[in-house]
């Protein structure tokens, strides 16, 4: 059997996603349970390693000093910031702003209909959209079974694990 704490690209994943999780100051722990910031890490973690997703919440908030709002976002180069991900957030910052996206009542709607808005913006994908349910909506009816480093993230946050 594969021990995937062998391989040294999930070592390294590891140590950065533990270093993450253990801030208490941060981003992800302060913004997981509101809407808009809630959604934006989820879609800032699609695809990412863990390092790269702590470079780009730190500097996120630093940027916006910690208020991370809908019409402060869209003001930023997005490119710069967000790189690909730059027209998808866009997107979904343009519709939070105009309203065609309510986050607040998107949280009340079951899991299924939230993985179904969600999923209709292109470059948005199922996990992306169960992570948004499970941490931001606290839906207890998903899980991201397929992401290992989503697992290991779960079990801590849900534990409040301290790991040094």
């Amino acid at each position: 059997m594969l021990n995937l704490l062998d391989i040294d690209e999930y070592q390294t994943d590891l140590k950065y996603l533990l270093q993450f999780l253990n801030k208490d100051d941060s981003f992800f722990i302060r913004t997981c349970t509101k809407p808009y910031p809630g959604l934006l890490h989820a879609i800032i973690s699609q695809n990412q390693t863990n390092q790269q997703i702590l470079e780009i919440t730190s500097y996120l908030s630093k940027l916006l000093r910690d208020n991370i709002k809908p019409r402060k976002v869209i003001k930023l180069n997005l490119e710069e910031v967000f790189g690909a991900k730059a027209p998808l957030i866009r997107q979904i910052t343009q519709d939070v702003i105009s309203r065609k996206l309510n986050l607040k009542k998107l949280m009340k709607l079951s899991t299924n209909r939230i993985i179904d808005v969600l999923t209709s913006y292109e470059g948005l994908n199922v996990n992306t959209a169960k992570e948004f349910a499970i941490f931001t909506c606290g839906k207890k009816d998903v899980l991201c079974l397929e992401n290992f480093d989503f697992l290991i993230g779960l079990r801590l946050f849900l534990n409040k694990t301290k790991i040094s």
